[in-house]
């Protein structure tokens, strides 16, 4: 806030912050609809879609960047978030972290983590519109004469 405060940007501080806040309830809305007691089926895909992955594992990430003591969080997810560039301290965090029971954003997160892999390895395979481009010749209506037998 200091930062964004000194170089004009506390609009874009704001707007950042009240996206990870609408994130972290987005998170608890799916895990608590996706939980029947017993297994939690949750939609992560609508989330990461809402949001975009870069937002959902910062907001994921400050949630259990607080839970480090919690034995609930796996060794796994704890290393991810660890990992997760984070430039807030624990109090400015406090806001956008989600609220569920341990337990539960712990498989949330294995699950956002396993589609954001996913995402990432579709993306790798995608070519870009740039290389099929160059890759196929484009069909044109108009046939091409050799060089120097065009019209003059």
């Amino acid at each position: 806030a200091g930062y964004a405060k000194e170089h004009g940007e506390i609009d874009l501080f704001l707007a950042s912050l009240k996206a990870n806040i609408a994130c972290r309830d987005a998170i608890d809305a799916a895990i608590h609809a996706g939980h029947d007691g017993l297994h939690l089926h949750v939609d992560v895909k609508g989330v990461l879609a809402e949001f975009g992955p870069e937002r959902v594992s910062h907001v994921l990430a400050a949630a259990l960047l607080d839970k480090m003591w919690d034995q609930r969080i796996s060794h796994d997810n704890q290393m991810w978030a660890a990992s997760v560039p984070m430039f807030a301290t624990g109090n400015r965090r406090y806001d956008y972290v989600p609220r569920s029971h341990s337990m539960l954003l712990n498989e949330f997160v294995r699950q956002a983590r396993k589609e954001m892999e996913s995402m990432e390895k579709q993306a790798e395979k995608k070519p870009s519109i740039k290389g099929r481009l160059a890759a196929k010749p484009v069909p044109s209506d108009h046939p091409t004469k050799p060089r120097g037998q065009e019209e003059r």
